[in-house]
């Protein structure tokens, strides 16, 4: 995994070079930093599918391999706490960031989902008439450009978070509910249903102070803990949202059908992997799994 001249959108992170390779860089184009060990088994065999991904879109993408058994101090400033570990970085931020063996395919679709592609023109004036005020005309825009480019994800998530800010959550879940399989089970689709999910329930909710009533009379009642957790996720008190969302998985791993675990999903993407509870709640679930 060295640098080579044949192959200049790959290189090797070191402390020195790592600010620029990634951070700076990353204001150009998507950049995926690959952080490996040649310990980890799982990480050789990653290698080849990352080089060839590299390859295959001829330099639209920078890969930067670092090896944690020579640059560990700076795996762990950047949350890294398995093998293999591949974070994409845009813009100087962490976009995506996929734990363990990642096939050929799901790394086509997401280095994809961050190319520029024509559409984008559409999305991008879309958005500033929608922020002018005339929602419908962007949504009927973005509608009308998603039929041109089905293959651009950006325009029906796009679509769906305005949806989202007009109210309309029924309309925006329906529309993420329709798109194609792969697309569904993206990453950020999911945590925009979950976020969806908690919005819907918080429109039904109890008052707080009946919940926590409720609660006390009933100390495994599901139903107030998750109505709860919708009121502090509205409120961004996401530390006790985490917790009574744990309680549920602690007393009901099936309750709503994977609900719970999807809005703790969506509540790590919100806040992102380097946060301190999502590392806390991330390894809590680790734990209840084992």
């Amino acid at each position: 995994m060295n640098e080579n001249e044949v192959q200049p959108f790959i290189y090797d992170a070191t402390d020195e070079n790592f600010a620029q390779l990634v951070i700076e860089n990353s204001s150009k184009g998507p950049v995926l930093v690959n952080y490996w060990s040649k310990k980890v088994g799982p990480c050789i065999r990653q290698y080849p599918v990352l080089e060839k991904l590299a390859q295959d879109f001829g330099g639209r993408f920078l890969l930067v391999n670092l090896n944690t058994d020579d640059f560990g101090s700076l795996a762990r400033e950047y949350g890294v706490t398995s093998l293999p570990t591949l974070k994409l970085f845009l813009r100087g931020e962490i976009v995506e960031t996929r734990h363990g063996y990642q096939d050929e395919s799901d790394m086509k679709y997401l280095m994809a989902k961050y190319m520029p592609r024509e559409s984008d023109a559409k999305l991008t004036e879309a958005v500033k008439i929608f922020q002018q005020g005339d929602a419908e005309k962007a949504l009927v825009m973005l509608a009308e450009a998603a039929m041109q480019d089905p293959q651009n994800i950006r325009l029906p998530l796009t679509m769906a978070k305005l949806l989202v800010g007009e109210g309309r959550m029924d309309e925006a879940d329906q529309l993420l509910g329709s798109m194609p399989m792969e697309q569904r089970d993206d990453q950020e689709t999911r945590t925009l249903r979950g976020h969806i999910a908690l919005l819907k329930v918080h429109e039904q909710v109890l008052p707080v102070e009946q919940l926590e009533e409720e609660l006390a009379s009933d100390t495994d009642n599901c139903d107030a803990r998750y109505q709860l957790a919708a009121h502090y996720f509205i409120d961004e008190d996401f530390e006790k949202a985490m917790q009574l969302l744990f309680e549920i998985l602690q007393l009901d791993r099936q309750y709503q059908q994977g609900a719970v675990h999807q809005s703790l999903m969506t509540m790590f993407a919100m806040l992102g992997d380097e946060n301190e509870l999502v590392k806390e709640y991330r390894t809590k679930l680790q734990n209840m799994s084992h």
